[in-house]
């Protein structure tokens, strides 16, 4: 945030203020408001006099007590969203005040050309005519009932402007998707992957890519969904509640069981097929290859025991190599382990990732 020292807003809430509209205003840089604790309560010149305790009469007046001011609310500036913000060439012609007292300016036209619903109402004809009534500058003071962290979240996704300098948490980030159906902002157009917003939702989703994938499940944003099922391989299926279930829908929970057992199901079908037998040699013939397809058998039953949608492919690469050790003839293992990295190479790059 910005020290709040443009002259003309300040005169602004001057007026304001004369007019009883809203309270005295003070400023700091910080963007980070804490909330602001409970206001010291206003002594009155008759709670200034000192009470005389009752049965020690003084035949002298008290000494002037040294009484504390009432601290005035603390306000800063966004520093993304300014005075001086300008969006094709235009000014901002609003003020939006959030919880935590943090100022965001902003332009009407564009929220609500972004809004289907005047922005939950706060930018309605009625709302805008009862503002310009109690305000006596140019700007239409608005009040939004959410903290600025969350906010400066969805007013980057409105004006489509990277908010990665502020590093929101994942959580903030989740919640202003939801966020924007309240303010009326399709969440389809404006958190589509051509958008910052998308990529920076993507690049925190290791840090817990369930959560993304309910949101954009429930709120059916298809490419994030799919992108986010990436980091869904190791997701045990039976730890999915019932609410979970609720939150994804019919259509998204099909799909994401689906996708673990087509994995399982393509690991199954590249593993039946054994390395390619050359042909008979004076040192290696009929029965020695026998006992290479005898061991990827064995191999190969114990990986499908306990196969799984997020199967290392180390661990393909340990077990299937390690049969080399029991081989003696050298084509026998040039086959072992030219098949042994087409299976890696099948499993990393062909077998499907996403829902």
């Amino acid at each position: 945030m910005d020290f709040f020292t443009d002259a003309q807003t300040m005169d602004f809430f001057a007026e304001l203020d004369a007019a009883g509209t809203m309270d005295a205003f003070s400023f700091r840089e910080d963007h980070n408001v804490p909330e602001a604790s409970d206001q010291a309560t206003l002594i009155t010149p008759e709670s200034r006099e000192a009470a005389t305790p009752v049965g020690t009469p003084m035949s002298e007046a008290p000494p002037p007590l040294q009484l504390p001011t009432p601290p005035q609310p603390l306000y800063s500036v966004s520093a993304s969203f300014h005075s001086k913000f300008h969006c094709k060439n235009l000014g901002p012609d609003a003020i939006f005040i959030t919880t935590d007292r943090v100022i965001f300016y902003a332009h009407t036209s564009v929220l609500l050309i972004a809004s289907q619903n005047a922005f939950n109402g706060l930018l309605s004809v009625e709302a805008i005519e009862r503002g310009r009534e109690i305000t006596a500058g140019p700007l239409l003071i608005v009040t939004v009932p959410a903290n600025s962290t969350l906010f400066n979240v969805v007013f980057h996704t409105i004006y489509g402007i990277s908010c990665t300098q502020y590093s929101p948490s994942l959580d903030i980030l989740l919640e202003a998707v939801t966020e924007l159906r309240t303010y009326g902002v399709s969440q389809d157009k404006f958190i589509s992957p051509d958008k910052p917003i998308f990529h920076h939702i993507l690049s925190e989703t290791p840090r817990n890519p369930i959560n993304v994938f309910l949101v954009a499940s429930e709120n059916d944003l298809e490419p994030l969904a799919v992108a986010t099922s990436v980091h869904l391989h190791s997701l045990h299926l039976p730890s999915i509640t019932d609410e979970m279930v609720n939150r994804m829908g019919p259509k998204y929970f099909k799909r994401l069981v689906n996708l673990h057992i087509e994995r399982t199901e393509y690991l199954k079908q590249i593993l039946l097929d054994p390395p390619t037998p050359h042909v008979d040699t004076v040192d290696c013939g009929f029965i020695q290859r026998r006992s290479l397809a005898r061991a990827w058998a064995f191999a190969t039953a114990s990986l499908v025991w306990d196969i799984r949608p997020d199967l290392p492919a180390g661990v393909l690469r340990s077990t299937l190599g390690s049969l080399e050790q029991k081989l003696g003839c050298s084509e026998c293992k040039a086959n072992l382990a030219a098949r042994v990295r087409q299976i890696v190479l099948d499993w990393t790059t062909r077998a499907k990732s996403t829902i």
